[in-house]
């Protein structure tokens, strides 16, 4: 089993009327289970919180589980995924 957690911010301040300020978090966390030596289950959703959001749209939690196979070795790999989104109007 491979998992780890990638965590990015990002900032705008607003200097004119052109632009909207920013302030977004993305958190992608990954997890694999081998299931041989080229098999493999995976999950590697990406949370996204917009904390300039109001209401109901602040959260975005997917939930992605999926499937992959090398084929010949390390050369090629095919992968199918199924992902589906949870919006939460947390505050």
């Amino acid at each position: 089993m491979n998992a780890g957690i990638v965590a990015q911010h990002w900032w705008f301040v607003r200097d004119d009327d052109d632009r909207d300020s920013v302030s977004q978090t993305n958190i992608q966390y990954f997890r694999n289970y081998r299931l041989g030596l080229t098999k493999q289950i995976e999950m590697r959703p990406t949370i996204g919180i917009d904390w300039k959001e109001e209401g109901g749209n602040r959260y975005s939690v997917p939930i992605e589980v999926g499937y992959s196979d090398t084929l010949g070795g390390r050369v090629a790999s095919n992968s199918v995924e199924n992902r589906s989104a949870l919006l939460l109007g947390l505050y």
